[in-house]
């Protein structure tokens, strides 16, 4: 995606919408823990921000929000985030508890739509993932990227951001909490609205 927009043959970046739906966990567990950090904004943003981050930058700040919970000092079930970025383009992001696992983004061009599925595989193995590109003519190119083993990958993100290697500690932390900053920003401003019923089926 990074090569797409440096090459600049579709045209300016005018947005990118990313979904994400986790499968709806089960009472008690960590996901439904106010204490334990949870909702399902807790559990994505940090994907999705550093999706941006790693494509197309993040701002300085800003952001906002509106999530969906069950109750007044519940969790949120379904959030939904706008983020400006620092090229006049805008970030959305739609996500919520539900039946089946979605994990996509769509970045809209001048002259293309560039739409990347299954970012976020729930498989143990590796997977390659399918970048689509549909230009406003009707063609379109697809790219598949190579096979990458999801689970041993953040294994070894971790491994990195903890090592004590020369040179490494201080650009990623530094990336971190810039993408923890804007999360907490729109989280602890998000308009919340209180829905009793299906919520999964609304956000689906």
């Amino acid at each position: 995606m990074r090569r797409v927009l440096r090459e600049g043959r579709f045209g300016r970046l005018r947005g990118v919408q990313s979904r994400f739906a986790f499968r709806t966990p089960e009472p008690g567990g960590y996901r439904l823990r106010p204490d334990l950090g949870s909702g399902i904004f807790h559990d994505v943003a940090s994907y999705w921000l550093q999706a941006l981050q790693e494509t197309v930058g993040l701002p300085s700040s800003g952001g906002t929000g509106t999530a969906w919970c069950a109750e007044p000092h519940g969790v949120d079930h379904a959030f939904e985030a706008v983020l400006p970025l620092p090229d006049g383009a805008t970030a959305t992001l739609a996500c919520s508890f539900a039946a089946q696992h979605t994990a996509e983004h769509l970045f809209h061009l001048d002259e293309a739509r560039v739409r990347v599925r299954g970012v976020l595989p729930p498989a143990a193995g590796a997977v390659a993932l399918n970048v689509a590109i549909r230009t406003t003519t009707g063609h379109t190119e697809i790219t598949r990227t190579e096979p990458v083993s999801y689970y041993p990958r953040q294994l070894e993100c971790l491994a990195e951001l903890l090592s004590v290697r020369a040179g490494h500690r201080g650009a990623e932390p530094a990336a971190t909490h810039d993408r923890i900053r804007i999360m907490e920003h729109i989280h602890r401003t998000a308009r919340r609205e209180i829905r009793a019923a299906a919520l999964d089926e609304e956000h689906t």
